[in-house]
Formats: structure tokens, C-alpha cells, sequence
């Protein structure tokens, strides 16, 4: 028999892929052997993902969630986080308005449809790298991991040149750097971001748009922005009472298990025009 798509996530070989702006996610019900994580997330012999979700407890007053990069460190991870939330919400395993803590972070949440995240504002200080040649004025801000953005004064292709640089440079950045890149757009803001972990450029990254927020928030005094990622979709953030809040879209892709015995078409996609 088959089971539903409601249970599939407490078998021990069952999966959920998630998605928010094309950052993609396995989630689990288990904690992965750290040496199966690249495997489940490789996009030709395996799943696909930027990164494993973990689902460790889902109780009234706190929901606990873990988060693993390809190479299997484990980080804090805002689109991850929201798309899981999203997920767990429609299947009635959360209620409307909870905590939710994940990877050494702990902060409430609001559905509105979409999980709406409630986060600390915090501070960030400018910071000039230079690799070689080329200078690049950016902002470094720690927001449970470490970011370096970059607002505007750069073309994008010099910016996906140099962006794998700066990463890795580890006297710049001892524990190693996501870097995100924004640039004007029409209603917004057009974000790139290359993901510690990940090593490579992804379609979206949450946690790089709460760095790019506050970033702008002080430098451009706005209170709220629209971000454009490289995925489909927008992410909202905006400054509420003494915090910050984020929120957009998620979609659940698919259900399945592995080693692949089934695989189960995804639910409708939760808040289409919005994602993050």
C-alpha cells in the first residue's frame, strides 16, 4: 500500500524536495549520515539539492529543524527553514503562529498564507577586500553565518568572477563568507549570491537577503525592500517593531524515498508570486 503523503516523511526512507526561489532542499525526518549528504544532494546521481533539511521535532511550542550544505557542515538556513515550515503547515503538523529553531537560531514565525520569519536586526560594518588587482567596498554582516555584500558599483560578470575569490579567502573571512551582490531593478533589487557549503552560485539565498535587508535598511534608510533573486519569484523584507520580518513563497516539488522505491507528485505551490 502507499502511504500518504502526510505520513511518507516518518518513514526512515522517505524524503520531501522543497523548493523556495529555486534554493532547493531534501527534507528528512532523520539526521543523514554526514558522507551521504553530497550524494543526496548530487543532481545526477542522486536527489538534487543545494542542502538537506532536517526535520528533529515538531512540538506546540517549538519546532526544531536542522540544516546541512553539500559538503556536510551544518549552517543556518532561512529559505530552507521557511519552505519546511510552509510544507509542515499545509500537512497540519503546525499551528498558525510558533517558534521555530534552527542551527543555534530561535525566532517566531507567522503563517499569512506563506511563513512569515521574525528575525533580530543587526549590525554590520563596511569592509574594503582586495585580491590582486581589484578592490571590492562591501559590508560584512554576521546573521548566524557570515555574510559580505556588495550594494551596486560593480558589473555582474566581475562580480561572478571574483565572488568564488573572496569566499575563499580566509584571511579576509577565517570561517570562509557567502557574498551577495544587489543591484538596482525597477520595484527593487536584483540579488545574486554565492553560498559557503554550496560552492557555487544558487538560485536564491535567504540568509543573503537578511544581510543584503539590513544593509540597505542603513545605508539607503528605507523599511522595507523587494528582492529579485536569480530564481523565480520575489522575497519580501521589511522592518517591524524592533526586528526584522521576511516572507515569500515555497513550493513542495516532490515526495519519494531513497533509495527510490516511489516517488509521489508535489502539492500546489504555496503563494506563487512570492518566494524566499
Amino acid at each position: 500500500m502507499t502511504s500518504s503523503p502526510s505520513d511518507r516523511i516518518e518513514r526512515d526512507d522517505a524524503f520531501d524536495k522543497i523548493e523556495a526561489c529555486g534554493n532547493d532542499f531534501v527534507l528528512l525526518a532523520h539526521e543523514p549520515d554526514p558522507k551521504s549528504v553530497a550524494e543526496l544532494c548530487d543532481r545526477h546521481h542522486g536527489i538534487g539539492a543545494d542542502g538537506i533539511m532536517v526535520l528533529r521535532s515538531v512540538r506546540p511550542e517549538l519546532t526544531d529543524l536542522g540544516h546541512l550544505d553539500p559538503d556536510g557542515s551544518h549552517s543556518f538556513c532561512l529559505n530552507g527553514t521557511r519552505a519546511a515550515l510552509a510544507l509542515l503547515a499545509r500537512r497540519g503538523r503546525i499551528a498558525p503562529a510558533g517558534r521555530v529553531r534552527t542551527e543555534g537560531q530561535e525566532f517566531a514565525y507567522r503563517l499569512d498564507p506563506d511563513p512569515i520569519l521574525f528575525l533580530p536586526v543587526r549590525d554590520y560594518r563596511p569592509l574594503n577586500w582586495r585580491g590582486g588587482d581589484h578592490l571590492v567596498s562591501g559590508y560584512r554582516v554576521e546573521v548566524g553565518n557570515p555574510q559580505f555584500v556588495i550594494l551596486e558599483g560593480m558589473d555582474p560578470n566581475r562580480f561572478r568572477e571574483l565572488a568564488p575569490r573572496i569566499r575563499a579567502d580566509l584571511a579576509a573571512f577565517p570561517q570562509g563568507t557567502n557574498v551577495t551582490f544587489l543591484r538596482r531593478a525597477e520595484a527593487g533589487w536584483h540579488v545574486q549570491t554565492f553560498e559557503r557549503g554550496v560552492e557555487t552560485f544558487t538560485k536564491a539565498c535567504g540568509t543573503g537577503m537578511y544581510a543584503a535587508a539590513l544593509v540597505l535598511f542603513g545605508e539607503r534608510g528605507t523599511r522595507r525592500v523587494t528582492f529579485f533573486p536569480e530564481g523565480r519569484g520575489t522575497v519580501e523584507a521589511w522592518l517591524e517593531g524592533d526586528g526584522l520580518a521576511i516572507t515569500g513563497s515555497t513550493r513542495h516539488v516532490f515526495s519519494g524515498t531513497w533509495p527510490a522505491t516511489e516517488v509521489v507528485a508535489g502539492e500546489s505551490q504555496v503563494g506563487e508570486a512570492r518566494c524566499g
